[in-house]
């Protein structure tokens, strides 16, 4: 063992050499006192290797380290304060430029009985990079005990120094690529939704907390994937746009990559973040401390496993003080990772009758309707009459659906006799003819943006059209749906001109899902 031992007041000064502080873990070298007082110890322009070392009794800089010392090793130390308000380490910027990224592990940073106050390394000016300490220990080690620019972080980096921390919290799908803000949701926010289908293209959106009160610069998220809740195994990037063989891509939607949204979501976001339709450029988006931000991505389901849960993950990417980082965001406490369940092809369709007194588009259902019948029953004269349908469709198309309508024959009696269509056309609804002569019959559709030239044709109450032996459209979505509702109307009325009879037609309906 070595044991150096200085006087009181002396002043060791160490310039241009190589100084080696080594023992063994049995053996220590420790420098200290001559039994009393302290002394300054300055090493400058050295080449320094510490390990299995001890320092005591040091002045008020500690173990001075300046000029361009590189620091070759440092490593399974031992530091005591003996002076109120001092350092048990004092080094400069270019100490720590001169040894880029250097780590000292295992050091031990405490004070004697009768110290108020002080610190373990107290940095002067500011590097290009950390230095480092792990594995450290004692009652005056870690992040609250040092002094350095950039606080709380700063450059000399503990295991318990804070660093940009974002967690993810809020989540929720959307059909809608086509829109810049979706306002199709997939499912409730938190909720997966449950018949994704192949070549869905949906958007995203996440909001993800900062939680250690640091700023984040230029963060650009990506996603990762994987069947595992926990992502312990089984972790995918989400492919670029012309991936072939990732199961999740990311999709090409109507936002440019990097933008900013125009518009929260979720229940919990503050801040407006990006969109992100590629997991490899770079954004120069802030993200600030203790922000709760929301996120966008537009993803594609590139054949993904059907009867599959997948779960969904951030991957940041930024710049902190010094230097490019990446980490995986993980789940903040009590929230989940956003997933989807995959399908193969979903189409659903159901027919219920309207009871009376249903009220909808308008007009309060007058006769009760079965899934497969509308007994009108005898017709008063000279008074509308309403029944009414309810469609319900489910369907994981990506382009949506259509249901069609349209009647086979029309609407005759035993005796020959018709009731007569209205005027208005499925292309031109028109509204209801007053006092029909000698009757009128049409629909109303409650779906207020259909297809073709005029979508919004049926959006106006009271608006009837005829039916075709064609079938004309009563229903369309571009997207995919999940039990979408709509009401279609049928009115008739009959005046004293109509000839009496048994009155009755056949209506049918077809619906055709759009892959």
């Amino acid at each position: 063992q070595c044991d150096v031992r200085i006087a009181n007041n002396s002043s060791i000064e160490i310039n241009n050499s190589i100084l080696n502080i080594t023992g063994i873990s049995a053996q220590i070298t420790t420098v200290a006192n001559q039994g009393s007082g302290a002394y300054s110890l300055s090493v400058a322009t050295t080449t320094l290797t510490a390990n299995y070392f001890q320092f005591r009794n040091t002045d008020i800089n500690g173990l001075n380290l300046s000029g361009t010392t590189s620091i070759d090793s440092f490593n399974n130390g031992d530091f005591e304060l003996s002076v109120n308000g001092g350092a048990m380490i004092t080094v400069t910027a270019n100490v720590v430029d001169a040894s880029p990224w250097a780590t000292g592990t295992n050091i031990s940073f405490a004070t004697s009985t009768d110290i108020a106050s002080g610190y373990n390394v107290v940095l002067n000016g500011t590097p290009s990079g950390p230095w480092t300490f792990t594995g450290h220990s004692g009652n005056y080690d870690g992040e609250d005990y040092d002094s350095d620019p950039g606080d709380p972080r700063g450059y000399i980096v503990w295991g318990d120094s804070p660093s940009y921390s974002p967690k993810s919290q809020n989540w929720r799908w959307y059909h809608d690529e086509d829109l810049e803000t979706p306002v199709i949701p997939a499912a409730l926010e938190n909720y997966a939704p449950q018949i994704i289908g192949d070549n869905n293209l949906l958007k995203l959106r996440l909001s993800i907390k900062e939680t250690e009160n640091i700023l984040g610069e230029n963060v650009k998220m990506r996603l990762q994937y994987s069947t595992d809740s926990s992502f312990a195994t089984g972790v995918n990037w989400v492919g670029e746009k012309s991936s072939s063989t990732a199961l999740w891509a990311y999709g090409d939607g109507v936002d440019y990559d990097n933008d900013s949204i125009n518009a929260l979501l979720l229940s919990d976001s503050i801040t407006k973040a990006t969109h992100n339709e590629s997991g490899i450029s770079t954004s120069s988006f802030d993200h600030a401390q203790s922000d709760t931000d929301e996120w966008e991505f537009t993803v594609y389901a590139n054949s993904p496993a059907t009867s599959t849960t997948y779960y969904f993950r951030a991957f940041s990417n930024y710049y902190s003080m010094y230097g490019d980082f990446e980490k995986a965001v993980l789940k903040n406490d009590g929230a989940s990772y956003p997933s989807a369940i995959v399908s193969g092809a979903v189409l659903s369709f159901n027919v219920s009758g309207l009871p009376i007194g249903t009220s909808t588009e308008d007009v309060v259902i007058d006769v009760p309707s079965t899934a497969t019948s509308v007994p009108f029953g005898i017709l008063p004269l000279n008074t509308k009459v309403e029944a009414g349908h309810r469609f319900t469709i489910t369907t994981n198309a990506e382009q949506g659906y259509q249901l069609f309508v349209y009647q086979r024959a029309p609407f005759l009696s035993n005796t020959g006799a018709d009731i007569d269509p209205v005027i208005g056309t499925n292309e031109d609804p028109d509204p209801w003819p007053a006092n029909p002569s000698p009757s009128a019959f049409g629909y109303h559709t409650g779906d207020d943006n259909l297809s073709g030239v005029f979508p919004a044709r049926f959006s106006a109450d009271g608006v009837y059209a005829q039916f075709d032996t064609s079938p004309r459209e009563i229903s369309y979505s571009s997207l995919p749906v999940n039990n979408e509702i709509t009401d279609l109307i049928y009115r008739v009325e009959v005046s004293d001109l109509q000839s009496a009879g048994d009155y009755s037609t056949n209506i049918v309906y077809v619906l055709v899902p759009n892959y």
